[in-house]
């Protein structure tokens, strides 16, 4: 029988041995974080990704990682900083993690985890901290650091990539739109025209639709509803709408588009404010998953009376990404109700206005609004913490 891993949420075939997990790495891993009473992890995985194992004889030869120390500090004296690259890191979860590993190691002031760059910033004080301990640490927890090589080793993350793909079917799906009222309906090209936007549509689904879904169906068989789970929802309204012919493909297409846009600039905003992890909040990750679940019953429940477009409208404009991403960051008690201010307002716009594209430029404007705000407020807490 099919199950997922209670570590990375990968689906396989149970067998004796391995109950609960793919794999013995994954049930290591699992108990490791469970003693070291870091089980929030499990709350903030937010993307279904099996870190890769990390080299047993790479790691047994660390003579880089005694080196990278010592010129960092004869270079910065009472202050060394370091960037490591990370290979392993599939989720948020994941960042929280190593950040509070890291952090756990002797001597260590601070560090930053950049999710889409795959690095670890690590800033130590001298003869306290050991970079070659810290890296056979995060071994033990799956993700290999390694020297960080510059700006040369830079790559697309896999959300950028996602959304140049995407771009691309919906150009070519919008061509194909354009040239189809020209064609006659009886040519033997008509065919090919349809075939060529259900090719393209379908490749747009697995691309777009997917970085959406897969992890809020992951998370539903974890008896945990995803902050996605309302997008994901809408996007699965959309599919079924084009498929019974009451919208061009194309449409889909720009809208799964749009969404993976509106998520790489988020993302790209919170990766710019350069935070480290405090502590995981329960009583907000409780309260994410009960307004998920209002707002995904009440659009359900919407659906015959008001139609599609006003509950697809209702579940974009409504995404709770921000508060989401918030949650291992301490928010301020004012930027938690000034997130869920702007989820109920793009509930009320969907059923006011019933349209997808104000629904997407909600989404984008008021999830960089928050964004600003949590990176503002932040600031003011460092400046002020007494208050």
């Amino acid at each position: 029988m099919g199950i997922n891993c209670q570590h990375c949420g990968t689906r396989y075939i149970e067998f004796p041995g391995h109950e609960g997990f793919c794999c013995s790495g994954c049930a290591q891993v699992y108990a490791l974080i469970q003693a070291e009473g870091m089980g929030d992890y499990y709350a903030l995985q937010d993307r279904v990704g099996k870190p890769p194992a990390a080299d047993l004889e790479q790691l047994e030869s660390l003579s880089w990682a005694d080196a990278s120390q010592a010129a960092a500090e004869k270079e910065s004296g009472k202050a060394p900083r370091l960037v490591l690259s990370l290979r392993g890191m599939t989720c948020v979860g994941c960042a929280w993690l190593v950040e509070k590993v890291s952090r756990g190691q002797p001597g260590v002031v601070s560090t930053r985890v950049n999710l889409e760059q795959n690095t670890v910033v690590i800033s130590w004080i001298p003869e306290l901290f050991s970079l070659r301990e810290l890296v056979v640490d995060l071994g033990r927890f799956g993700y290999l650091a390694t020297a960080y090589e510059g700006v040369s080793s830079a790559r697309y993350s896999p959300l950028l990539w996602r959304l140049c793909l995407c771009l691309l079917f919906t150009t070519n799906g919008f061509l194909l739109a354009a040239v189809a009222p020209y064609i006659s309906d009886a040519s033997d090209y008509v065919a090919i025209l349809n075939l060529l936007e259900w090719f393209f549509a379908g490749l747009s689904v697995l691309v777009g639709a997917t970085f959406f879904i897969l992890p809020a169906y992951q998370s539903l068989r974890r008896s945990r509803l995803h902050y996605d789970a309302l997008t994901a929802v809408g996007i699965i309204i959309v599919i079924i709408s084009s498929v019974l012919g009451d919208s061009e493909f194309w449409h889909l297409s720009l809208m799964l588009t749009a969404l993976l846009t509106i998520r790489w600039i988020h993302r790209w905003q919170w990766g710019r404010m350069k935070l480290s992890a405090d502590n995981v909040e329960p009583k907000v990750l409780s309260l994410l998953q009960f307004i998920t679940a209002v707002i995904l019953i009440v659009g359900v429940c919407s659906l015959y009376t008001y139609g599609l477009d006003v509950v697809v409208a209702v579940l974009l404009a409504s995404s709770l990404y921000p508060l989401a991403q918030s949650v291992s960051y301490s928010p301020p008690v004012l930027y938690v109700s000034a997130t869920l201010i702007c989820a109920l307002v793009g509930v009320l716009m969907g059923y006011m206005f019933a349209s997808i594209p104000l629904a997407l430029l909600y989404l984008a404007g008021a999830g960089a609004t928050c964004n600003f705000l949590f990176f503002c407020l932040r600031r003011f807490c460092s400046k002020h913490p007494s208050v």
